[in-house]
């Protein structure tokens, strides 16, 4: 449990401090902190989470894309730049510093009927993506730290997407969907995950194999972490696992998921959701701590 405390640690105190300590308020099955090894399509996550990342992004020097559509957000030209941002309102993207430990973390912040100066799908969207993989096999770690309080993201009948693995059509393709989106409905986590084996997928059909798990309740009021293994593989041979809070609400091999595309997807985080599908007038998320490794 030591070595992987340290690991959240210094995020943790940061975040617990400013937002809230609550307590997770559901059992967890298995407690990944305190195994000595925990295998996921043949890799040890413990063992993984404790070596260097590939990619790693703590928000500590600001925020930075290289690519933005929407809103102007006033990015740190000396932080890491993101691959790509669509930013719905001027209020969307904050990147807000802890009074105590001064430490940083990222507030996202989506309003209901906004961002009709941009188009269609830039006005639903409070997102910052990534860069594509390497190739449509590969195989990879997330992690990344979330905060969804109660005052700010409370129960709503529509759904929102807050992470996303989103691919990219090859040239003889029209369009592509997330072969792995992660989504908040009615205070339940929402998994759906796609594939498509044929080398070119025909216009409309990216969502055509498609699954959805509802996973349970969402944790609110409280430092998140999750954890994400996908091996991306369309002819089954792939695997998915999904660990939040320590608790194992995901894992399968043998898994038909992702597409036949020339790059792996890139992830995706923030908010997406509809300009007027919302109970409520406005939605707040906050992020921080993202790594990846790639395992091939």
């Amino acid at each position: 449990m030591k070595v992987y405390r340290q690991f959240i640690a210094a995020s943790y105190l940061m975040l617990s401090a400013h937002w809230s300590s609550a307590e997770v308020t559901h059992p967890v099955n298995f407690n990944l902190s305190q195994a000595a090894s925990f295998l996921s399509h043949e890799v040890d996550l413990v063992n993984l989470l404790q070596s260097p990342p590939d990619f790693s992004y703590d928000f500590e020097l600001g925020i930075n894309a290289t690519h933005l559509r929407g809103a102007p957000v006033p990015y740190e030209p000396a932080a890491p730049a993101w691959r790509f941002a669509q930013i719905q309102n001027p209020n969307g993207v904050q990147v807000l510093q802890d009074p105590t430990t001064g430490n940083h973390y990222v507030k996202t912040f989506w309003e209901k009927g906004t961002g009709l100066d941009y188009d269609d799908n830039t006005q639903r969207k409070i997102q910052i993506y990534g860069e594509f993989g390497a190739h449509a096999r590969q195989e990879e770690v997330w992690y990344f730290e979330s905060f969804f309080p109660t005052e700010g993201f409370a129960y709503d009948n529509f759904p929102e997407i807050i992470v996303q693995l989103h691919g990219r059509p090859d040239a003889c393709e029209y369009d592509r969907d997330p072969p792995l989106a992660i989504e908040v409905k009615q205070d339940d986590i929402i998994i759906t995950w796609r594939h498509d084996e044929r080398v070119c997928t025909p216009a409309g059909f990216s969502d055509w194999n498609e699954r959805v798990r509802n996973l349970g309740p969402l944790p609110k009021d409280q430092l998140v972490s999750w954890i994400i293994h996908a091996a991306w593989d369309p002819n089954g041979n792939g695997a998915l696992t999904i660990i939040v809070n320590n608790k194992v609400l995901f894992m399968e091999d043998n898994l038909f998921i992702g597409f036949e595309d020339d790059v792996s997807p890139y992830i995706g985080w923030g908010i997406y959701k509809f300009p007027l599908n919302s109970n409520h007038q406005s939605r707040t998320a906050y992020y921080d701590n993202f790594k990846q490794w790639i395992i091939k």
